[in-house]
């Protein structure tokens, strides 16, 4: 081997370790749905948009489907309403929320930006399935809204995680909301996707950059001689 392909041999097992050792932590993105449904229509407002419930337009921050991260998105942002614009509504319970993924996906954590008021959702269950019928199924357990509010606040998510399981179809059951009979609303909701990425810091890919840098003026000396 000539100095050279062993110095760039060097090169490239010194930042692959320490690339492995400077990973930052395991990115789960934010996966969107293609198309959401309810069950039975808001019956004291049946025109309420239903695809608000994933048009970001009640947080204060926006993202980037399959890019941004889940935790640190979630962590840091509210959601608000001026007027019933910027909420999803269902029948009051039992009903649900359905979301199609079109096609075999993997989440293992929703966030929910609760509507503020007695519509709002309380106790609910997630069931996720590969068929539109939910003829097959699996049910996760009974979750418990812990945000509600009053009036018109800046509400943080709820975050309730799960096993993980590849399903198409995913469907909040609405078992009881804060008391409104007619309807339940909620204003957002996330995923956070389950196959997690390790994303090296730049930190390391910078070193790498400078090291096949310093490499070709090396041996672009070296033919001058």
């Amino acid at each position: 081997m000539t100095s050279f392909k062993r110095i760039f041999a060097s090169l490239i097992v010194g930042t692959s370790v320490l690339g492995f050792m400077s990973m930052g932590a395991a990115a789960g993105p934010i996966l969107t749905p293609d198309s959401f449904t309810v069950s039975s229509p808001d019956a004291a407002n049946p025109t309420l948009p239903e695809n608000n419930i994933l048009d970001q337009s009640g947080l204060s921050a926006s993202y980037v489907p399959g890019v941004t991260d889940f935790d640190s998105f979630v962590a840091t942002t509210t959601a608000s309403y001026t007027g019933q614009a910027e909420l999803g509504g269902a029948g009051a319970p039992l009903s649900y929320f359905e979301f199609d993924f079109g096609g075999m996906t993997d989440i293992d954590a929703i966030a929910i930006w609760n509507q503020s008021g007695t519509a709002s959702l309380d106790s609910f269950t997630i069931e996720t399935s590969l068929l539109a019928d939910f003829s097959v199924s699996e049910i996760f357990g009974t979750f418990t809204m812990s945000v509600f509010g009053g009036g018109y606040p800046a509400i943080a998510a709820d975050v309730f995680s799960f096993s993980s399981n590849n399903f198409r179809y995913l469907r909040i059951n609405n078992l009881t909301n804060a008391g409104y009979l007619s309807a339940t609303r909620i204003n957002e909701v996330a995923f956070r996707g389950a196959g997690n990425v390790m994303l090296p810091e730049p930190a390391t890919m910078a070193l790498f950059g400078f090291g096949l840098i310093g490499l070709g003026l090396a041996r672009s000396r070296r033919t001058r001689k």
